[in-house]
């Protein structure tokens, strides 16, 4: 008797299946062969953002470094170019066109930036994050080296390079040398070029404005900042941290 037309031979449905198997497995193949693409991808990226991030930039006069190409142009501009920007409403002078917008906000037109969790209010968006961390949500950067914490990553590096690497600013008019590029200035603005902010309450005269801010506070204001644990009272932030750790812990 003929064979049905219609019958369909065993073997050719193996063979269909083999076919969609090898088809199946192909698939799998190609998407995870775009996965490890996408992946080796992302790991370049990820190693030149961080080549990027570890790139120094040195000062073509001095050995001043940093991985801010924008600090090592505000920092030649305004140390060994003499480059400034002039306040038209005081004597008050920028080595960079940004603060200098800045400080008109804040001195001159009163611009705040407030916390929304206690009193504190600071003259820029950043330096309220910063509050905001440190403060309210916690955020330290301890030094592995020592106790010391510290409420920025910058801070945590300027700490670092001038406590346990040793690096110092050296003044080219005596021997002073400061931790700090702003003491360099600072020193050299009070002892060389003989610049002083005067009280306008009394007669104290301070190389420094933050210097002669605190002595306002402390002095006219009688701002203090009591112990919550006995009678103390600290004259500054640092003096109080420095109490508690002392005769409470």
């Amino acid at each position: 008797m003929a064979e049905s037309v219609n019958s369909v031979d065993p073997t050719d449905e193996v063979d269909i299946e083999d076919e969609m198997l090898e088809a199946t497995l192909l698939t799998e193949a190609l998407l995870k062969q775009e996965q490890l693409d996408d992946e080796h991808i992302l790991e370049q990226v990820q190693d030149n953002d961080r080549k990027k991030r570890k790139r120094m930039y040195i000062c073509d006069f001095c050995e001043y470094s940093s991985t801010n190409s924008y600090h090592i142009k505000r920092h030649r501009n305004s140390l060994h170019m003499g480059i400034r920007y002039p306040c038209d409403l005081c004597n008050f002078s920028s080595p960079d066109k940004t603060t200098l917008k800045r400080h008109k906000l804040n001195k001159h037109e009163g611009v705040r930036y407030p916390c929304d969790q206690c009193e504190f209010s600071s003259t820029s968006t950043n330096n309220l994050k910063i509050h905001r961390q440190a403060k309210h949500e916690g955020v330290t950067y301890p030094c592995s080296q020592c106790d010391k914490v510290l409420t920025t990553t910058s801070g945590l590096k300027l700490h670092i390079r001038s406590v346990h690497e040793g690096q110092r600013f050296q003044c080219d008019q005596c021997e002073y040398a400061g931790s700090q590029l702003s003491s360099l200035n600072a020193h050299t603005k009070a002892i060389h070029e003989g610049l002083l902010y005067p009280c306008c309450l009394c007669e104290y005269q301070s190389s420094d404005k933050s210097t002669l801010r605190c002595h306002v506070k402390i002095v006219h204001e009688g701002i203090r900042y009591p112990c919550d644990q006995c009678d103390f009272k600290a004259t500054r932030p640092i003096g109080l941290k420095m109490h508690k750790k002392s005769r409470h812990k």
